[in-house]
């Protein structure tokens, strides 16, 4: 069980059962925080949207305007309490905290990843 979660961008809505366990085992309540080099406005406005996607709750907490550098500092910093890191990113200046946390999630959204022009299927 993660004890904090980073992520950036926005969420595909959440549920608080984890999708493919058998039983639907709860998540529990994880810490969860957002680190984002957007500003502390886009921020906030996320969390709300996180909060209202994980069924409430759980609260989720903010750093807003950080640098790649700062993200990965976070991370270490719960590292040395103990806890398990599970970061989500969605770039390059999420490289360096991805690559430093215990489970890495890297993803990108689909307009990033589609082709300019759908495929043709046969």
């Amino acid at each position: 069980m993660a004890s904090r979660l980073a992520c950036w961008p926005p969420p595909i809505p959440c549920a608080r059962k984890c999708p493919g366990h058998p039983t639907g085992a709860p998540l529990g309540h994880p810490d969860v925080e957002l680190l984002t080099g957007d500003n502390p406005r886009a921020a906030a406005a996320l969390v709300a949207l996180l909060e209202e996607g994980l069924g409430g709750g759980v609260s989720v907490h903010y750093r807003a305007s950080l640098l790649p550098e700062d993200k990965i500092a976070v991370v270490k910093a719960y590292q040395a309490q103990g806890r398990t890191v599970v970061m989500v990113g969605d770039g390059v200046n999420d490289a360096p905290a991805l690559a430093q946390a215990d489970v890495a999630l890297p993803w990108a959204p689909l307009a990033a990843t589609w082709p300019s022009k759908p495929p043709t299927w046969p």
